[in-house]
């Protein structure tokens, strides 16, 4: 059964080569906000290549605030900075 709290989709693009290191630092959150996590836009210039993924976040029981939420994000920056991955400028 569908929820009746609203989803917020927030998208992110990381300079990568791959998308495995940003899923592992989705994963590495353990937050029970994240409902899933996909690719949406792959770019690659002469310089360097960067992977947007959306991340949807939802609470089965209310609406989640927007400060919650940003406190996975920084997480997940925070994770990938100390891997030398950083988010796109």
């Amino acid at each position: 059964e569908p929820s009746k709290f609203p989803e917020i989709d927030i998208d992110l693009s990381f300079v990568s080569e791959t998308y495995e290191p940003i899923k592992n630092a989705v994963l590495e959150t353990n937050s029970p906000l994240v409902k899933k996590v996909c690719v949406t836009d792959v770019y690659k210039d002469e310089n360097a290549k960067s992977i947007t993924v959306r991340i949807t976040f939802a609470h089965k029981d209310r609406t989640l605030t927007m400060e919650e939420v940003q406190a996975v994000v920084n997480k997940i920056i925070e994770i990938l900075k100390n891997k030398s991955i950083t988010l796109k400028d």
